[in-house]
């Protein structure tokens, strides 16, 4: 199975096996807002009339169900084109929505907040210090979401 490189601070990028796979979501703004979304929220599964809302906010739908499977179905499609694996990121179970844990994936946002974490029980500058604060700031490249104009 294909490493997935997924990047959320200062950008959304999704790469496969180091090649970027992003253009080929770039279609749908509420398909992206629904990965990020979904890898944010990587270890719970998400009730469809929650996620509805995250991706629509006070709209009112006759068949708000159909259109989060339309997009659903819109964006598995597109990222089976790119690479099966990737289209089976999205994981469906009981009229709930996951992130696919399966997946071989490093988050960037997940494995900063480790390091931070770590680093913030550091109780002295020491070389393996100083690199895990080097890498730290390397991650960083711009707040989570950025560029995202969506609250949610």
């Amino acid at each position: 199975m294909k490493l997935l490189e997924i990047y959320l601070l200062g950008k959304f990028e999704i790469a496969v096996d180091g090649v970027n796979a992003t253009k080929v979501l770039s279609n749908s703004k509420k398909g992206k807002l629904m990965l990020e979304y979904l890898i944010l929220h990587k270890d719970e599964s998400i009730s469809s009339s929650d996620l509805y809302e995250v991706l629509w906010p006070n709209e009112a739908s006759s068949n708000p169900e159909s259109a989060l499977k339309t997009l659903v179905s819109r964006m598995r499609a597109s990222m089976a084109k790119f690479d099966p694996d990737l289209g089976k990121a999205i994981v469906t179970s009981r009229g709930a929505y996951r992130w696919n844990g399966d997946l071989p994936a490093r988050i960037d946002v997940f494995e900063f907040e480790a390091l931070c974490r770590e680093l913030s029980k550091a109780t002295e500058m020491t070389r393996a210090t100083e690199d895990k604060f080097e890498k730290a700031l390397s991650m960083y490249t711009g707040d989570l979401n950025a560029g995202n104009d969506s609250e949610s």
